[in-house]
């Protein structure tokens, strides 16, 4: 896909709006999450030591800063930053050697995550659903090899004749739920292991009821420790560009 606009198709748009029952896109980052959210006591995906940022994901936040902004970022103004800090994490990646650092600061503490959850009412639920449901029936199976002649890329759905494979389903929920109001810092992606052995990007919504997982796999909305999955990485709530091992 070509040009900085990303759009996600008539279909995803017009579902998503019924989804919300009439809410329009394009609403303020964080407009559907409470200013004074409870949190929760229920299970979420713990943080540990660093891991590397997936290298698909790193071009794409080159590429498109705005799919890779943070809550406190919301508008733009950042943009520069995060394409620098993904240029140097990939120049590291590339220069550096397997025993430098995943990250810089990496002996540092770990950053604190974004407080922020989404408290879950059955509007939002339904909304979860219907975002899930729409991009799993949008996206048709391609490998990235076979899509775009590269071994990992992350684009967001066009909504026209799209294929893509498991983190450009998540990375499109993300843009949706994004554009609906829901803010950044409750949307991060994680990296598992499926029990027959494949590597899979899904997409985790911290609730106030937990981490819950939007995946392509399946339609049913599962907390993170009842997905069947082992755990291998993900993002630290409210910095996309910080990945940390799952404490499985």
């Amino acid at each position: 896909m070509t040009g900085s606009s990303m759009t996600c198709g008539l279909l995803l748009t017009a579902g998503l709006a019924l989804a919300f029952g009439g809410a329009s896109a394009g609403s303020p980052p964080g407009s559907l999450q409470s200013t004074e959210p409870t949190r929760s006591t229920a299970p979420t995906a713990p943080l540990g030591d660093p891991a590397r940022p997936p290298t698909g994901y790193l071009t794409l936040c080159e590429r498109h800063p705005e799919e890779c902004r943070a809550a406190e970022n919301a508008n733009g103004e950042a943009d520069d930053d995060i394409r620098l800090e993904a240029g140097a994490l990939l120049y590291k990646r590339a220069f550096a050697g397997p025993d430098a650092p995943v990250a810089a600061g990496a002996d540092a503490p770990p950053p604190e995550p974004a407080e922020t959850v989404l408290v879950i009412t059955p509007q939002l639920l339904a909304l979860l659903y219907r975002v899930n449901h729409l991009v799993n029936a949008e996206i048709r199976m391609k490998s990235d090899v076979s899509n775009y002649d590269r071994v990992d890329y992350w684009n967001v759905a066009s909504g026209e004749d799209e294929h893509g494979d498991c983190e450009d389903y998540a990375l499109t929920k993300r843009h949706l739920l994004v554009d609906a109001g829901v803010s950044p810092d409750v949307l991060t992606f994680g990296i598992v292991r499926t029990s027959w052995g494949e590597l899979h990007a899904v997409l985790i919504v911290t609730t106030d009821q937990g981490d819950m997982i939007l995946d392509n796999i399946t339609g049913d909305i599962l907390h993170w420790n009842n997905t069947g999955y082992h755990w291998i990485k993900r993002q630290t709530p409210g910095q996309p560009l910080d990945w940390r091992r799952v404490d499985s």
